[in-house]
């Protein structure tokens, strides 16, 4: 009989240490955080799909249109595609997170006169900047940011074709 209770006993001590035994590990305080890099377009004033926005991480490429009017009409869509690791790498490489925390957060005039805007978002760890601008600016001969011209770029080429 006392060697039931020790069972006993040892299993309910036992059990708990087991499964923290087993929880996953939590990441180490030196790991890097993961970066993301969001982009899109809007036009507020637009029947039909007219925003879509691209969340690019290391392993996939995300895109989601949706639209401002009722879903029942315009349902969100959602399309998924690959990012190769040399595709990945061309993006970070234009990517200094001092500089772009310096940009302000809009360029130009974004969505006057409904010509649409357009918006870059990084995220890294506590990090997150948004940057909104109008889709002409970055396309004039002397572009005021030329990085965020270049950025943008590289995202078109990057995800063009990829979540259809």
């Amino acid at each position: 009989m006392v060697w039931r209770r020790i069972y006993l006993i040892s299993l309910i001590f036992a059990l708990p240490l087991s499964l923290y035994a087993q929880s996953p590990a939590s990441p180490s305080p030196d790991s890097e955080p993961a970066l993301s890099i969001k982009s899109g377009s809007y036009f507020n004033q637009c029947k039909g799909y007219c925003s879509l926005v691209y969340t690019i991480t290391e392993d996939k490429i995300t895109a989601l249109w949706s639209s401002s009017t009722p879903k029942e009409e315009y349902p969100d869509l959602e399309g998924q595609g690959a990012i190769t690791q040399k595709e990945w790498e061309s993006l970070l490489a234009l990517i200094d997170l001092d500089k772009f925390e310096a940009l302000p957060e809009k360029i130009g005039c974004p969505d006057c006169y409904d010509q649409g805007g357009e918006w870059i978002e990084i995220s890294k760890g506590q990090f997150q900047k948004r940057v909104d601008f109008d889709p002409y600016a970055l396309l004039r001969p002397r572009a005021e940011f030329p990085e965020l011209s270049a950025l943008r770029r590289q995202i078109r080429e990057v995800t063009y074709l990829k979540c259809r």
